[in-house]
């Protein structure tokens, strides 16, 4: 009975330790009777993958399943806040590969560009990035 009050004190105590540190990795939930811990994070959605948002900035992480060429549609707006502006689109793997869905290009106010590119990716997750401060989208669909 000794070993199993202990076991449980241990188990809070690492718990308390957790809680008060925090960290950058995966949340997790000891369980009852249990020393490992489980994770309690949803993994990223899979495709279709959808994202859109103003100004630069990088998106949620999505989930490819298998390699393939993937179609990425993409729609640029120009923005008056950011007159000017160039604006460019690429997805970053968590492993650190980028792949260019759009190349550098200039907005002005009143500019809407749209197109399709067929991008290379690897099975993993994968999240847009904008440079630029434009009005942006990216959708990733499954592969035909």
């Amino acid at each position: 009975m000794i070993h199993r009050a202990a076991a449980a004190a241990v188990l809070a105590a690492a718990a308390g330790l957790l809680a008060a540190c925090g960290s950058s990795g995966p949340d997790v939930s000891p369980q009852v009777g249990s020393v490992t811990p489980v994770p309690t994070h949803t993994p990223p959605p899979g495709l279709p993958f959808h994202w859109e948002t103003v100004g630069e900035s990088s998106g949620p992480s999505f989930r490819v399943a298998t390699d393939g060429t993937y179609a990425v549609d993409w729609v640029l707006k120009g923005s008056a806040q950011t007159p000017n502006c160039t604006v460019s689109i690429v997805l970053t793997s968590d492993e650190g590969a980028s792949r260019e869905v759009v190349p550098p290009v200039v907005l002005k106010p009143t500019d809407s560009k749209t197109g399709t590119a067929q991008v290379a990716l690897t099975a993993g997750n994968w999240r847009p990035q904008e440079g630029g401060g434009c009005s942006w989208s990216v959708t990733v669909n499954k592969p035909a």
